[in-house]
């Protein structure tokens, strides 16, 4: 065992409060899953709230808090322009303030003049690197102005940027301060607990937190803040990926002189000067193992030294392993499920330490329907179905309370999900719901009132005209019927093939049923560019393909056959013959005539 892994695991013991069992009956008003620095700071924002938070760990000496750099520095991460930079800017500037509200002893900015970042390379990523004016200043400094700067660095350097005010703090000592603030402000810290799943309820809420051992725990809110392990408890595409670490002591001579006074941050390497010791890292690694190899502690030593010469007479004094919490686009996962009282928040990749507070701000803020419209813009850039295309009015982007929603009512749900499907322009749904009304109810009929949050539009549709016999457009079948998806698909279908030609479920009971752990249950997936449309739900990579299937929904066992990817319609097979007229107009119409024809074959 090392020296630091032993530290930290007695320092969570340390801080580790009187173990009772949890109890089955007591409703709490919030449970949060995870004791790292985002679950313990969303529990004491919350508590400070006036809530009663309960915080469940597995592990506390495993939370990624304990094994990170601490680094408050969008700028250094090279963070492009958009919402990802935005949020970490406002979290960095409110870093000091957040900080001067914990308890005391308090662990302190290490603010000493900023980062520098250099270059050993031409062309390298920081060389080519432009910083957005609106992280903060910046200044690009020659070899020579940067070595005055920061004599430690090497005659190799070629330049780099200097970013004024980035910082960093201690992680190891703000979790232990965090720890305490959040004891003193009554929230419960409950450890060795193991979670096996949520209870996940058919009327879209969480109605408890299942443990290992059996227990349940009731609150009225949810917020899942598990780190790399999120993956395990919700669908969401957050996985581990390996960060070894290592630190350096001054040699024997107790020559100090090879160390930088603030932080370089290289191309693929960090040097911070902590106390009398330096620490260096970190790797990058898709690997959920926790040991330190020598391929690793070797690649850092030789990174660092490559940047500060000096440290090669400096001694090995630790090394250490994390897993930091990331997902696909790198930016964290925050804000409401589609389960109206269950949260999420991580996903944080390096940037926990910097986000932990802000993000906490923003979800109570979010819990509390206080977002500003600044604020709810950078949630929704978070928001934690991004990764899938909405199929339903069900979907947690269209719920009450959800950023982007402030009306309370279901937004525009054909400009936000057949967009979304079919990979259109914003708004592509006005088109369809056109044409979809000129199918349904003939020429000159103007659409529909939308919700408020949409788009401002004409007139309710007049009745169906006599003299054009409906067929059916593209889409929009939700903005002509209402925002009920499965009436407004049985509504269609009855015009086609008659009354009563199939009954479809209600919405929720065409969802899978929850699954033993809960974990997933009850996702809509619609794949962009694919013919069908599934209750289900798989991962949409950058590249425009997709992963392997996450939640499988269950569909009426007399509805195998082939559907349409854009109007919702879930089965065209074993019907009768249509009651009206397929006269081709759309690509929608096309379809339902050689459907049409194979029955008839």
């Amino acid at each position: 065992m090392t020296l630091r892994f032993a530290l930290l695991v007695t320092t969570a013991a340390a801080l580790r409060p009187t173990q009772t069992r949890v109890s089955t009956t007591k409703k709490l008003d919030v449970v949060v899953v995870g004791g790292g620095i985002s679950g313990l700071a969303t529990a004491l924002e919350l508590a400070r709230r006036g809530r009663s938070v309960r915080v469940v760990s597995r592990d506390l000496a495993k939370s990624a808090t304990l094994a990170a750099g601490g680094m408050l520095a969008p700028q250094a991460e090279r963070l492009e322009e958009g919402p990802l930079l935005d949020l970490c800017v406002q979290a960095r500037e409110a870093w000091p303030s957040w900080l001067d509200t914990l308890d005391a002893p308090r662990p302190t900015l290490n603010a000493v003049g900023g980062f520098v970042s250099p270059s050993l390379t031409p062309g390298s990523s920081i060389e080519s690197w432009r910083p957005p004016s609106s992280a903060g200043p910046s200044e690009w400094l020659d070899g020579n102005a940067l070595r005055a700067m920061e004599p430690s660095l090497g005659n190799d350097v070629r330049g780099g940027w200097w970013y004024p005010l980035e910082t960093w703090v201690d992680p190891v000592q703000t979790h232990e301060c965090l720890l305490k603030t959040c004891e003193s402000a009554g929230v419960e810290v409950v450890v060795d607990q193991d979670v096996a799943g949520l209870d996940l309820a058919r009327d879209g809420s969480c109605s408890a937190l299942r443990l290992k051992d059996g227990s349940l725990l009731e609150a009225a809110d949810y917020c899942v803040a598990a780190g790399a392990w999120l993956r395990g408890l919700l669908p969401i595409p957050v996985s581990p990926q390996k960060g070894q670490m290592l630190s350096l002591k001054p040699p024997p001579s107790n020559d100090r002189t090879g160390a930088p006074a603030r932080v370089v941050y290289g191309e693929d390497c960090y040097i911070i000067p902590r106390g009398d010791r330096v620490v260096i890292g970190a790797t990058v690694e898709n690997s959920s193992t926790m040991h330190c190899d020598v391929e690793g502690v070797h690649a850092l030593l030789g990174r660092a030294q490559k940047l500060c010469p000096g440290l090669g007479q400096w001694q090995l004094d630790d090394a250490w392993a994390g897993l930091r919490p990331t997902t696909t686009d790198g930016a964290p996962v925050l804000g409401r499920t589609r389960w109206s009282n269950l949260w999420v928040c991580g996903g944080y990749w390096r940037n926990g330490i910097l986000l932990a507070p802000t993000a906490a701000r923003l979800l109570a803020d979010a819990m509390d329907s206080s977002l500003s419209e600044k604020d709810a813009q950078l949630l929704d850039a978070c928001r934690w179905d991004r990764f899938f295309a909405p199929v339903s009015s069900e979907s947690s982007r269209l719920r009450e309370g959800h950023a982007g929603l402030t009306s309370g009512e279901p937004a525009d749900l054909d400009r936000i999900g057949y967009g979304a499907i079919t990979a259109g322009e914003a708004d592509a749904g006005g088109a369809a719901r056109a044409a979809n009304l000129e199918a349904l109810f003939g020429g000159g009929v103007s659409a529909p009132e939308p919700a408020p949050a949409a788009a401002p539009a004409a007139a309710p549709a007049a009745a169906p005209a006599a003299a054009a016999p409906p067929t059916l457009g593209e889409g929009g079948y939700e903005a002509v019927r209402g925002v009920d998806g499965a009436a407004s698909r049985k509504s269609n279908l009855e015009l086609l093939f008659g009354e009563k030609a199939l009954d479809l479920p209600a919405e929720d009971e065409a969802r899978a049923p929850p699954s033993e752990d809960g974990a997933g249950a009850g996702f809509p997936k619609a794949a962009p560019d694919e013919d069908d449309v599934i209750l289900s739900m798989r991962e949409a990579f950058a590249d425009g393909t997709y992963g392997p299937e996450l939640v499988e929904g269950a569909l009426p066992s007399d509805l195998s056959g082939p559907t349409t990817r854009a109007d919702g319609i879930q089965g065209l097979v074993d019907l009768p013959a249509p009651k009206v007229p397929l006269q081709g107009q759309s690509a929608a119409d096309d379809l339902y005539a050689a459907v049409a024809r194979n029955k008839g074959e």
